[in-house]
């Protein structure tokens, strides 16, 4: 009997794998998951109930290597290097492996060319098809979808209450509208179970009414973990819901069925708490002090105007009068419009959103105008006031104001006994002036 050198014994067998399995499929668990930094290769095991196979997937197969974030549910490769996240996305999940079986100093391993999660290529197919049939329907039309609400009081949020997504909400909720008050409906958002409890969130808020926009979503996962939110069941209560829906499910990079028929799509749960409440409460105070700031200005530039008008009124003691009119008025009107007593009030009222919100929320677009009108209207009476003063509507009326030619200042007349026979007088009309002579005077 011949005998053989170890080496001998390793060719025969590396000739005889790689001969004979040039490219098999294998299906198994995955466990051991390691990716070697400083060379980008991937190392770990398939294995069954009873045996376990080697594989090794090289960094230069760039084809596999790209698609594994997506695969497993992760934002980028680098997290491949975490084991806590590899022991929760990756070890223990069934794949099926393509490639041909090597040998190496004696050990026996796969080659990975290709990886699938077992599934997945049926459920990428649901996905397309049922995403092509609501796209036919008209429920991922634009024309179709709700405006959020400028100032929502109450948000309704369908999702888990362990997870991270409702801490997430809730962090950003507080600081950004701390009065806006959140309703939690506690739903399975993964497994068996999962649609349906997000569905009777969505319909729960709807019958009641007490929310005015609803967050439907979760964190991150595979195509597995959201599948829930993939259900045709999830995208017909959205489509059918009366309230806004904000889908906020997953990564950026993931979209669901959920994304495309909701109202909104949020690329994360705290994304979606940003996009409900776009204003702070900071940001409505300072505008609406902005915007009393500017109106007061406006109003003061229009008296300022008027007032110039005046000052190149010819008679000295009329213009006195109007002016003195002018600035009584006026100071009346600074008094009711002061910037600071106006900043006060609308100050007061959005402090008191805190338990008066909903009204504010519908009346708040219509105070601005009323604001906006009142003044309007008191500006329309000061200037009839101003015209009521005017010597020139008097004048056309029919009246006249008649002075005496001197060399001194032009005095008016309004007594016979004050002027002489031959003397001469300007008499002021609407339009123009006259220059006549005293031939005789009664009294």
């Amino acid at each position: 009997m011949k005998v053989y050198t170890v080496s001998e014994i390793s060719k025969i067998i590396k000739q005889t794998l790689e001969t004979n399995f040039p490219e098999i499929k294998v299906s198994g668990e995955i466990s051991g998951f390691k990716l070697h930094l400083p060379s980008g290769h991937i190392y770990f095991n398939l294995k069954d109930e009873i045996s376990v196979l080697p594989a090794i997937l090289y960094a230069y197969n760039t084809y596999v290597i790209s698609k594994l974030p997506e695969l497993f549910g992760l934002s980028s490769l680098k997290e491949f290097a975490e084991i806590s996240t590899v022991e929760k996305s990756v070890n223990g999940r069934k794949v099926t492996l393509t490639g041909p079986i090597s040998a190496y100093q004696g050990r026996y391993q796969i080659q990975v060319k290709d990886i699938e999660l077992e599934g997945l290529g049926e459920l990428y197919k649901k996905f397309e098809e049922l995403k092509e049939k609501l796209k036919k329907r008209g429920w991922f039309d634009e024309s179709r979808k709700k405006p959020l609400p400028l100032f929502p009081e109450r948000i309704g949020v369908v999702t888990s209450t362990s997870g991270a997504a409702i801490r997430d909400i809730l962090n950003i909720t507080k600081r950004r509208w701390n009065s806006v008050h959140i309703l939690i409906y506690p739903a399975i958002v993964q497994g068996e179970n999962a649609a349906d409890s997000i569905t009777k969130g969505i319909n729960f808020f709807n019958k009641h009414k007490n929310v005015d926009v609803i967050i439907a979503g979760r964190g991150g996962g595979s195509i597995e973990d959201l599948w829930a939110f993939n259900e045709e069941k999830v995208a017909q209560a959205i489509f059918e819901s009366e309230i806004p829906v904000v889908s906020a499910v997953g990564h950026e990079t993931d979209f669901t069925i959920a994304d495309f028929v909701a109202d909104l799509r949020a690329p994360t749960p705290s994304a979606a708490a940003e996009l409900v409440l776009k204003n702070t409460k900071t940001e409505i105070k300072k505008r609406v002090h902005d915007l009393t700031a500017k109106l007061f200005l406006k109003i003061k530039e229009l008296i300022n105007i008027n007032k110039q008008f005046l000052d190149h009124f010819p008679n000295q003691r009329l213009k006195k009068d109007l002016i003195q009119n002018l600035t009584n008025l006026k100071d009346k009107l600074k008094k009711r419009l002061s910037v600071e007593k106006m900043a006060r009030e609308l100050s007061h009222l959005v402090l008191e959103s805190e338990t008066k919100f909903e009204l504010i929320k519908s009346r708040f677009s219509h105070s601005i105008e009323n604001i906006l009108k009142n003044v309007k209207e008191r500006y329309k009476n000061l200037l009839s006031s101003l015209n009521l003063l005017n010597p020139l509507n008097i004048l056309k009326r029919g009246y006249s104001i008649t002075q005496i030619i001197s060399e001194t200042e032009p005095k008016i007349i309004t007594d016979t006994s004050t002027v002489n026979e031959g003397e001469k007088l300007l008499t002021t009309l609407a339009k123009g002036k006259i220059i006549s002579v005293i031939e005789r005077k009664e009294k």
